[in-house]
């Protein structure tokens, strides 16, 4: 049973947020999609106005086509993501939506979501295409409180500096689901076999956790094979090094995704998501789980002070991965020397 009730959610009288199909005036897109898509855009301006933000302007683009609306959209946002060769290749499965932004304030986010989940006649997907859109709403959510915290990190090919880049993205993964599931949670109950209820919660979209982490273990031995076919002389330095970042990155996320979900549903938070996972990823886990909690209404400077601190932390636990598969890094000038040598374990 869903019961949709974003009444409950709603303090403030948000503007209306503009809402579009790709392609233009689809037949699918109608008032069940439209409502569902102002009410949560609502309930996350009461949520921006409890954090002390200004109100959002809020584009929601629901596309047939993700790649190419966010294609299309890549000269009118900003951002240090290049966006013309995007891509909705994940490890772990594939992108369901995008939040950018068109300001720097990020005031105007654009949202781009997969209309296959809308399209979709089950009621399974009526619990996904709140949980999609929850999430990107989130995540422009803490783009703003980021943006009125403080200044923006620069774009940077320095490993010490892309190993916090790295981090901050899984760090709001992990955030922007956890806020998900608590909008969920409040938009609806599920009635057990028992005959008792509880929360909807993401699992009863999908169940996504086991397959989020086989997928990072695989990439992780993945990454060890890149490093070596370079110590083997099968590839430059150059191919090796953009490979395992991108590599890096997708498969930490995945574990921050995996991470949220049992967390939410066993409801004692700790580093399920490398159990019995190769040594390296394990110890580089358990550090980047100590800085998810990030205070997100204690006022938007105050945000951009503890992220940054576990910017730092989840960073040196990347370096602390890469180190172990064989990869160290010091100051060369502007640039950097990467040393690589066999792993440690």
């Amino acid at each position: 049973m869903l019961e949709h009730a974003f009444g409950r959610l709603c303090n403030v009288t948000a503007s209306a947020p503009l809402l579009r199909s790709v392609p233009p005036d689809a037949e699918w897109f109608g008032e069940r999609i439209t409502e569902l898509l102002a009410g949560l855009t609502t309930a996350f301006a009461s949520t921006g106005e409890l954090a002390g933000l200004s109100p959002q302007s809020v584009e929601i683009v629901v596309a047939e086509d993700v790649a190419a609306a966010v294609k299309s959209l890549a000269t009118e946002v900003i951002g240090v993501e290049s966006l013309q060769d995007f891509s909705l290749e994940r490890v772990g499965g594939t992108v369901t939506g995008k939040t950018m932004f068109r300001d720097v304030a990020h005031e105007f986010p654009v949202v781009v979501l997969d209309a296959a989940v809308f399209r979709d006649e089950s009621a399974i997907c009526r619990v996904g295409e709140i949980q999609i859109t929850a999430h990107e709403l989130a995540h422009a959510f803490i783009g703003q409180l980021r943006a009125a915290g403080g200044e923006p990190m620069d774009p940077t090919s320095l490993p010490w500096e892309v190993s916090r880049w790295i981090a901050r993205y899984v760090i709001e993964e992990y955030i922007a689901d956890s806020i998900a599931e608590s909008v969920l949670g409040r938009c609806g109950t599920v009635t057990q076999a028992d005959g008792t209820t509880r929360p909807l919660a993401c699992v009863d979209f999908a169940e996504c956790a086991p397959y989020f982490v086989s997928a990072a273990q695989e990439t992780l031995d993945n990454i060890a094979e890149t490093i070596h076919d370079y110590r083997l002389g099968l590839i430059d330095l150059e191919t090796m090094w953009l490979a395992v970042q991108p590599r890096t990155s997708q498969m930490l996320i995945a574990l921050a995704h995996a991470q949220a979900e049992h967390d939410h549903v066993s409801g004692h938070p700790g580093p399920y998501a490398t159990d019995g996972a190769a040594a390296p990823l394990d110890r580089a886990w358990r550090d980047v789980c100590a800085c998810f909690s990030v205070p997100l209404f204690e006022g938007a400077e105050r945000f951009v002070q503890a992220e940054q601190a576990a910017l730092d932390r989840a960073g040196k636990a990347v370096l602390g991965l890469w180190r172990e598969l064989g990869l160290t890094f010091r100051p060369e000038g502007a640039a950097f020397y990467i040393s690589v040598a066999p792993p440690t374990h």
